[in-house]
């Protein structure tokens, strides 16, 4: 016996799960949504991004101290530098949007958050790309085209800003868990 289609993803659990709504008519693009946060979770959790950030803060520090001793640009990016992604993806592409975000004017915190929520966002674009490509390979273009309007629909369901705060655990941003309809009451909920 086979799961069908999803069995096959070259992705982790989450992303599967993400596919497998997406590509279910009878969710919509709120119930597609719900699943984005446990796959970008899954993916930073995987990829060790909680021990980024703490670099990330200790270099860049806080920025009343940075206000107090007045620390160079050049100082910024050479602290920057010295953290390492060592082969993670999403580390990598973290380290590489905070540092975007001090070259465009933003300290610490701020520079950290907006880094962050641009990481998170590149990192739902490709996952989105990936899911496509698989059910192109797999299936129709048709159907690709389908799980692509899926994904974008679902994507604009939800705050990438709220999401990095999350993740940063910073404010009283939170998402709620994903729906689960598994029960034969549970049928296609009424607008």
């Amino acid at each position: 016996m086979s799961d069908g289609p999803h069995k096959s993803l070259p992705m982790q659990k989450a992303w599967r799960k993400l596919a497998q709504r997406v590509a279910n008519s009878t969710f919509d693009p709120v119930q597609v949504a719900e699943a984005i946060p446990d796959a970008l979770g899954e993916d930073w959790q995987h990829d060790g991004c909680d021990e980024v950030v703490r670099e990330l803060r200790s270099a860049l520090g806080d920025t009343r101290q940075q206000s107090l001793f007045g620390e160079s640009v050049e100082d910024k990016f050479e602290a920057l530098n010295g953290i390492s992604p060592s082969g993670f993806p999403l580390r990598r592409l973290l380290l590489e949007c905070v540092t975007q975000a001090v070259e465009g004017g933003l300290d610490g915190a701020e520079a950290i958050a907006a880094g962050t929520e641009q990481a998170l966002g590149e990192r739902l674009a490709r996952g989105n790309l990936q899911v496509e490509e698989h059910y192109r390979r797999s299936q129709s273009d048709q159907t690709a085209a389908a799980v692509r309007r899926g994904l974008r629909s679902a994507a604009a369901e939800i705050s990438l800003k709220d999401l990095a705060g999350k993740f940063l655990k910073i404010g009283g941003s939170s998402t709620p868990p994903a729906s689960r309809r598994d029960g034969l009451d549970d049928g296609v909920p009424h607008p």
